[in-house]
């Protein structure tokens, strides 16, 4: 392996962990005592680690490279391979969407259209939160304050004979959303219209946006275990890209 590997997993390990001490790395990292101190040293001399009483840490060298690439992201522009990778493998409609300035609705804000019945979303057009799976998802993941008011001020209008309008059934499936982690709308926001969503994270870990597979019900049903596991890795890879960095949504180039 050669230096500025080894330098680079130094700086993996311990942004993963948010502090190691020198025998920790030597743990994690198959290099001599010697050459472990000089790379520590090193890292530390051009401010990527600084050194403190529980062990080493990310320096503010780091923070200004991050922030630079931070500064430059686009959700859009990130989402959006993954977005055609994901329509394309199963022939479905996939939209990305975010919450309303308001907290009112959900807002599209891209769409890679596919299969054989065109859906009836466009992008910059808002839909209701209870009855679609982004609505439902970006409500449950919500920071709870901000949660308690979107539901108190919610209006669970009808849209299809299969649209939640009781607010404890609401509150019922916004639990079960936040354990999974994935929403679903069987045909509550468009009758024969099935979807699915799964959150993106930024890199603090907040869900700023939300992927959802839309497709005819009865071909969503038919395969939706391995769908849901596929919409998953897609909003794990595009959250990756965003900086939200855990071992689950590391994944290899191609990935959907």
């Amino acid at each position: 392996m050669k230096t500025y590997q080894k330098m680079l997993m130094l700086v993996e390990l311990i942004a993963q962990a948010g502090a190691l001490s020198p025998k920790e790395l030597q743990s994690r990292i198959d290099v001599p005592r010697s050459t472990l101190q000089a790379l520590l040293k090193t890292l530390a001399d051009r401010h990527w680690l600084i050194r403190g009483t529980d062990g080493y840490r990310l320096g503010p060298q780091l923070g200004g490279i991050g922030g630079a690439y931070l500064a430059s992201v686009d959700v859009r522009t990130i989402a959006l391979p993954h977005l055609r990778r994901l329509a394309d493998r199963w022939n479905k409609t996939v939209h990305l969407g975010v919450m309303a300035s308001d907290d009112n609705a959900v807002v599209y804000i891209d769409k890679v259209a596919k299969g054989p019945l065109p859906l009836h979303s466009e992008i910059g057009k808002t839909v209701p939160l209870h009855s679609t799976a982004l609505g439902k998802l970006l409500v449950a993941l919500s920071p709870l304050d901000v949660q308690h008011r979107i539901i108190q001020r919610l209006e669970l209008t009808p849209i299809t004979p299969n649209t939640i309008t009781q607010r404890d059934d609401f509150l019922t499936v916004i639990r079960r959303v936040a354990e999974t982690q994935i929403a679903w709308d069987a045909e509550e926001n468009e009758m024969g219209i099935t979807c699915i969503a799964a959150p993106i994270r930024d890199f603090q870990g907040r869900v700023i946006a939300a992927v959802s597979v839309s497709g005819v019900s009865e071909s969503m049903l038919a395969q939706s275990a391995q769908m849901v596991e596929d919409l998953k890795n897609c909003s794990g890879a595009i959250s990756w890209e965003l900086g939200w960095m855990t071992p689950h949504n590391k994944l290899e180039e191609g990935h959907v």
